[in-house]
């Protein structure tokens, strides 16, 4: 700096610094699956995203929003500020269950346009034919770090058949499936084992992993969020 330099016969040197923001992408799974429940799983889902917006924004954090189904519907790229956090509430506000299931394309889509580092909060059922693995790591691959939320229904959790009944696929309509008592415990196994592999997956990775119940409040919700290590508590 040349003008101090003149004025106090002293070399000073001028370096920038680059403040360190943490970069959120929050990817919301709107799926058709996602409409079960009472709350949805939906709804749930848009709560949290607004919440983890909500502190990400406050904490001069950056925070960019993406919900898909089979593909990447909606994006709103990360930025930082109020006016970003009134966005995002306002695209989460409005989310409605779309088509069926295909996290793994919509997760590879969407890396394919971001590039790390930065987290990337999965927010979804999870319940997908080709299973979330390989959309998981097209988000590793783009220098992201992937952080699993897995939104259950209370409904399904308790799910319990006492009689031959016919059950609709919540994404195919036309799909249906003559169940009895028996499949019950097949169900809960299948599901077990889905919870099993995500909770895997993320302590592989050494990122935190959510399972939030449709039923649960939520102050609840936010506690497992804490418990989790995905926020922080203070004060």
């Amino acid at each position: 700096d040349w003008t101090i330099h003149a004025r106090l016969r002293q070399l000073v040197v001028r370096v920038p610094r680059a403040d360190a923001h943490l970069v959120v992408h929050l990817l919301v799974d709107i799926s058709r699956s996602m409409g079960v429940g009472v709350p949805s799983k939906l709804d749930v889902a848009a709560r949290l995203a607004e919440a983890l917006a909500c502190v990400a924004l406050a904490r001069r954090d950056v925070a960019g929003l993406a919900v898909f189904d089979r593909g990447v519907r909606t994006l709103a790229a990360p930025r930082s500020g109020g006016w970003q956090a009134r966005r995002l509430t306002t695209l989460l506000d409005a989310l409605t269950p779309g088509a069926s299931s295909a996290a793994t394309p919509a997760l590879a889509e969407y890396a394919a346009s971001v590039r790390g580092p930065g987290l990337a909060v999965v927010i979804s059922d999870f319940l997908q034919p080709d299973g979330p693995a390989a959309g998981l790591r097209a988000l590793e691959h783009a220098g992201l770090t992937p952080v699993i939320v897995q939104v259950v229904a209370s409904e399904e959790q308790q799910l319990r058949i006492d009689d031959e009944i016919e059950l609709v696929d919540s994404e195919d309509p036309v799909r249906t499936r003559l169940v009895d008592a028996a499949a019950t415990g097949e169900y809960h196994a299948q599901m077990r084992r889905l919870t099993q592999a995500l909770r895997e997956y993320a302590a592989g990775l050494g990122t935190p992993y959510v399972l939030v119940e449709t039923s649960a409040g939520f102050h609840t919700m936010l506690q497992r969020a804490v418990e989790a290590g995905l926020l922080e508590r203070r004060g």
